[in-house]
């Protein structure tokens, strides 16, 4: 008997021969078991044939009843393209609606309060944001290391990379020595990456999609690297205390001073150039 697991389509000839074989006769008993579909689904198919040939003034030869024989469940009802776009801005105009998972949108009723020819299902409401360039995204930020943080990373690597057992020597590889690095959030009571917001690939770091992937009550960023029995720099982002917060704010007043003066020297000099070219009345 065959499994009621999935869906079985069978092709367009194999229907015209089903049908044909049942209005001659022929069991649905003893045809079912020659094809991959259950006794029911041969009544159905045969059902659903004559029906549509009556509807059509068709014999139930014409090829064309089953080529263009429509899937099950209800005829699909079009939404027009400010349909759309409502049910868009809708799921998109807050971090909270972003946020919020498909079903939970639509057990909420948030898209009720549209004139829609239908209630929206789950998965129309998901075909909507998908054609629309939408997606379920998990963006954010984590602190990165400086570029000296970097450089003694890369320097301790190198110190530690075997000069045997290289590639293509014959020797294998020396899979004791090989370099790990982990760059990993220590989270506590959460589940990363579950949080996910409705975004395109250009907008993850909008103010309402984007989210710190640290929290400061929460969780903290380890850099390190390894080797086998051996252990090189690591570095630990925790929560930051106000000193802290002073110091990296008075650093960046310092660069932006710096930066400030820089462009001061710089436009002088550009107005300058563009006066010899005659262009001073540009921009």
């Amino acid at each position: 008997r065959p499994s009621r697991t999935a869906r079985r389509e069978l092709p367009a000839a194999t229907k015209g021969y089903a049908v044909g074989a049942m209005a001659a006769g022929v069991s649905q008993y003893s045809l079912a078991k020659q094809l991959p579909v259950a006794q029911g689904s041969l009544s159905k198919l045969f059902a659903r044939t004559k029906e549509r040939a009556e509807a059509s003034k068709l014999p139930l030869w014409d090829s064309h009843l089953y080529e263009t024989e429509p899937g099950r469940g209800a005829p699909e009802k079009l939404l027009t393209a400010e349909q759309k776009d409502a049910v868009i801005a809708i799921a998109t105009q807050n971090r909270e609606a972003r946020e919020k998972q498909s079903w939970q949108a639509i057990s909420d009723g948030d898209f009720d309060h549209i004139q829609l020819p239908t209630r929206l299902s789950v998965s129309s409401f998901e075909n909507i944001m998908y054609e629309a360039g939408y997606a379920r995204r998990a963006p954010g930020f984590k602190p990165t290391l400086d570029d000296a943080q970097r450089k003694r990373r890369l320097q301790w690597a190198i110190e530690h990379n075997p000069d045997k057992h290289e590639y293509g020597d014959g020797l294998g590889f020396n899979f004791r020595r090989v370099i790990y690095t982990d760059e990993t959030p220590a989270r506590v009571g959460e589940q990363r990456g579950m949080l996910r917001s409705w975004a395109k690939a250009d907008g993850t770091y909008a103010p309402d999609v984007k989210r710190p992937k640290i929290r400061n009550n929460c969780a903290l960023q380890f850099y390190g690297s390894f080797t086998y029995d051996t252990k090189g720099p690591y570095y630990i982002y925790g929560k930051e205390s106000p000193e802290a917060k002073k110091q990296a704010k008075q650093a960046l007043d310092e660069e932006n001073q710096r930066n400030k003066k820089q462009r001061e020297k710089l436009v002088p000099t550009a107005r300058a150039a563009l006066g010899e070219l005659g262009e001073s009345e540009a921009n």
